[in-house]
């Protein structure tokens, strides 16, 4: 539990999982293979009046630049 400064009558329950057995249960269950996505893609929220896309989302790790830059030849 921990209290922040800001909010002293709040206290807060943290949970700690370490990302690597996280991601082995993940990636070697198979009731998830249909539902994760490998491939990066860009995601838009809306197009200025041009037609250019606007609002760029980062709702997931593949929606990200980053991601997409090393995966795209």
């Amino acid at each position: 539990m921990i209290t922040l400064r800001d909010a002293p009558n709040e206290h807060h329950e943290l949970y700690f999982r370490d990302m690597i057995t996280c991601g082995a249960f993940l990636f070697s269950n198979p009731d998830y293979q249909e539902h994760m996505d490998y491939k990066p893609e860009e995601v838009f929220e809306a197009k200025s009046d041009d037609g250019s896309p606007t609002n760029q989302v980062y709702a997931e790790l593949r929606f990200g630049c980053i991601w997409n830059e090393a995966q795209v030849c």
